[in-house]
């Protein structure tokens, strides 16, 4: 890394900003005090939180939906396992989102610090993260109108959204809608 001087980092709502509107700033001033826990935490409530704004009855059809194209049968207690189904949506987000800075953290550190030789450490990959997911958690809160107004909760921005002409070849259809732009 360079060395050049950096500011302390700022509090954490300036910190959240930071990351959409400066984030080589915001990198360089957690270099040397790399501050991660309030970035997770607030990103992993948003995630969160979005799940649990989507009314339950999206989950139950979301699930006989999938049994029905799996061919199997339906059961009938799917029809009163949305609010099941939409706890355990939130409670596996906030802990797959927690994980995932985690475990992503870890690999950088790895590949970054013991192959590439670079000098940086664990808990500096781990605060860049954290403040890099909280974009993809502030994408998936916006995108929960729409989530909620096609009334699917799995609903992805991909860049086969926006590529619509391409539905008639579906091999193409289906690469490009892999590409997921926020999930």
């Amino acid at each position: 890394m360079n060395e050049s001087s950096s500011t302390a980092p700022g509090s954490l709502p300036a910190r959240l900003l930071e990351v959409f509107f400066s984030p080589g700033e915001l990198f360089r001033s957690l270099r040397d005090d790399p501050r991660w826990l309030g970035a997770l935490l607030v990103g992993a409530v948003l995630v969160a939180g979005s799940m649990a704004l989507i009314p339950a009855d999206l989950w139950v059809q979301a699930m006989r939906e999938q049994a029905a194209a799996r061919g199997g049968e339906i059961p009938e207690a799917i029809s009163t396992m949305g609010p099941l189904l939409q706890l355990g949506t939130v409670l596996s987000t906030l802990v797959f989102y927690c994980a995932w800075a985690f475990l992503l953290a870890g690999i950088l550190t790895v590949v970054f610090g013991f192959l590439f030789g670079d000098d940086v450490s664990y808990r500096q990959y781990l605060s860049v993260v954290s403040h890099g997911l909280f974009i993809t958690a502030v994408g998936g809160a916006l995108l929960l109108p729409i989530r909620v107004m096609l009334g699917d909760p799995r609903m992805t921005l991909s860049v086969g959204t926006f590529l619509i002409s391409l539905a008639e070849m579906a091999f193409i259809d289906s690469a490009v809608s892999r590409i997921r732009l926020i999930s």
